[in-house]
């Protein structure tokens, strides 16, 4: 129980999550902790140790971790060291985990923002999720986000004009392609919405109410 924390609305058990990394290829140990660096903003923060030999990033623990676990448990940042800071007894000394830098890493198709409205979007993004800069194919989930954020992403996107929805946001992820498909129309010419040929409709025809009529007896 005493690893057992609440973090925006949600009770997570930390040693779940540390058990899903340590699965991972090329990972020594793990520790997971929650910090609250900026007052009222509780994050979770992995720190770990990669196997002699190996090179595991940031974004390839965050991707075995949403394999196994929903996003409100998966850390805001992934810390690697050396080695995970121990007490004379061997726990773990958590005062001897630094304090994370909220950096994203930049994958080779992060692009500017092109226009206007991409570099708004991109502004509340690095705004709300407290980032320098935005790439607008940067991966909402592998910029530490989690719900909360993707409501108030919502929120502020709305109020700067841009009508975009959650489910839009959770669906794809990244700035360029929630504009785009914030951009098609309703039924995308054939009234379904999603690309699909038309439905047929189907004629009605009156049928005599006599085949069916009950008889009381």
């Amino acid at each position: 129980m005493d690893r057992q924390v609440k973090v925006r609305g949600f009770r997570i058990e930390l040693g779940e999550i540390e058990s899903v990394l340590n699965q991972a290829v090329g990972i020594r140990e793990s520790a997971v902790i929650v910090r609250e660096d900026v007052p009222g903003d509780r994050r979770l923060i992995a720190y770990y140790a990669a196997a002699d030999g190996h090179l595991a990033s940031a974004t390839d623990l965050r991707m075995h971790l949403g394999q196994t676990v929903p996003d409100y448990m998966v850390p805001s940042a992934f810390v690697k060291m050396d080695a995970l800071p121990r007490t004379p007894n061997g726990k773990l000394d958590k005062r001897g985990l630094p304090t994370p830098e909220l950096t994203v890493e930049k994958s080779s198709k992060s692009t500017k923002p092109r226009n206007a409205e991409e570099q708004r979007m991109s502004d509340i993004w690095a705004e709300v999720l407290r980032l320098k800069t935005v790439g607008i194919d940067d991966n909402l989930f592998e910029l530490g986000a989690d719900s909360l954020h993707v409501f108030q992403i919502v929120a502020r996107a709305n109020k700067a004009g841009m009508k975009v929805t959650p489910k839009l946001v959770l669906q794809q992820r990244t700035i360029r392609a929630i504009l785009e498909q914030a951009k098609e129309p309703a039924g995308n010419g054939n009234g379904n919405g999603n690309g699909a040929a038309p439905v047929a409709s189907s004629t009605i025809v009156p049928v005599s109410r006599e085949k069916y009529r009950v008889t009381k007896t």
